[in-house]
């Protein structure tokens, strides 16, 4: 008797120690850290991301409460890895598989754009079910000069949608959603994070500064980190917000708590700076509803050479419609692939007819 007490007390505190997991998330070439992994659950809905040491940690009673058995370890980058919940390694060694660099079109006639052509995706989860998917091809036509502004052209898109899936609203789908959101910055924002007083930053080292921002309460907290280039340029922005009990924001009449999640890439210098591959994630719960938007966009061809926007444009998707003249997403899909678990779920949704008059 006293052997078996000696033994509870013994795995007491084991037991206490084991309700969090932690592991480590490794390039397996180079054996260096990579941060900004996303954990994922069964269904796709994110669980959070690697820090800049690539590790994660598991809260194992929230992942029990949500009925959570398996994650996966994903990366636009890098082949995605799948466990069960409760044989997560302490290191995890991921293998790259691409890292795609947009094509550059250089030339001598500069005109008053450049453009960026892109793949833009978005979706949504209701309580951790897939309700609605759209995609598609989008080209950015970025003024050289400050006077003007960009402008966007949707070549084509698709819709899909869950049967029973109602939108909130009816009509377009606007820019200042949460969902479909394809709007691009036209700078990195360095300026305004080194001369704002809502804002501040804390030099690391020569390529990383750590972002924070001022509360509700005036305090400043974490944010994000600024990533730099050798010739100190900003090349990645990652900003992580979380509102939770006093810093929860009303919707309503009621409150809402939720994380917000955008990491930026940049490439270039001057006025030929731009993004190539921009990230937005919210998570929020609202009301008894656990509401979660992904957007992603892909730039994929960059071109300077005497530049003109087209006379017609076309800068909204219709909710209840597709518009494309080519299948353009089963080569995207190939190039960017998304979340097996996310991919798995497009298969019970509906395209949305094709409005392209012929």
């Amino acid at each position: 008797m006293l052997n078996t007490y000696l033994l509870i007390l013994f795995l007491f505190p084991i037991i206490i120690l084991s309700q969090s997991i932690t592991t480590k998330v490794l390039d397996s070439g180079n054996k260096r850290p990579i941060s900004e992994i996303q954990v994922l659950s069964d269904s796709g809905s994110q669980i959070g991301f690697t820090d800049e040491n690539g590790i994660f940690t598991f809260n194992l009673s929230e992942v029990t409460k949500n009925g959570i058995n398996n994650v996966t370890f994903y990366h636009r980058n890098y082949a995605s890895q799948q466990y069960s919940i409760d044989k997560i390694p302490i290191t995890i060694s991921l293998d790259k598989v691409h890292e795609i660099e947009p094509i550059v079109i250089s030339g001598n006639k500069k005109g008053d754009y450049f453009v960026l052509h892109g793949y833009f995706r978005s979706w949504k989860l209701i309580n951790n079910e897939l309700v609605k998917y759209n995609d598609g091809l989008i080209s950015y036509y970025i003024p050289n000069s400050s006077k003007k502004t960009t402008e966007t052209n949707i070549e084509n898109y698709r819709t899909l949608k869950k049967d029973d899936y109602k939108d909130k609203a009816k009509g377009i789908i606007s820019l200042g959603d949460g969902y479909l959101y394809y709007k691009i910055p036209k700078n990195d924002k360095a300026n305004i994070y080194n001369n704002n007083k809502y804002f501040k930053l804390e030099k690391l080292n020569d390529s990383t500064s750590i972002l924070y921002s001022k509360n509700k309460n005036d305090v400043f907290s974490k944010r994000g980190r600024i990533l730099y280039d050798k010739n100190h340029l900003i090349k990645e922005v990652q900003k992580n917000i979380s509102f939770e009990k006093d810093e929860a924001f009303k919707v309503l009449l009621w409150k809402a708590t939720g994380q917000f999640y955008n990491l930026e890439k940049w490439e270039g210098e001057g006025n030929s700076r731009h993004v190539s591959y921009v990230f937005d994630s919210q998570k929020c719960l609202v009301k008894d509803n656990i509401e979660e938007t992904i957007n992603e966009i892909f730039i994929d061809n960059v071109n300077f050479n005497n530049v003109t926007v087209p006379q017609k444009t076309n800068t909204k998707v219709d909710k209840d419609k597709s518009y494309y003249d080519t299948l353009f997403w089963n080569e995207n899909i190939k190039i960017h692939a998304l979340p097996l678990n996310i991919q798995n779920q497009i298969k019970n949704l509906k395209m949305a007819p094709n409005n392209l008059k012929k």
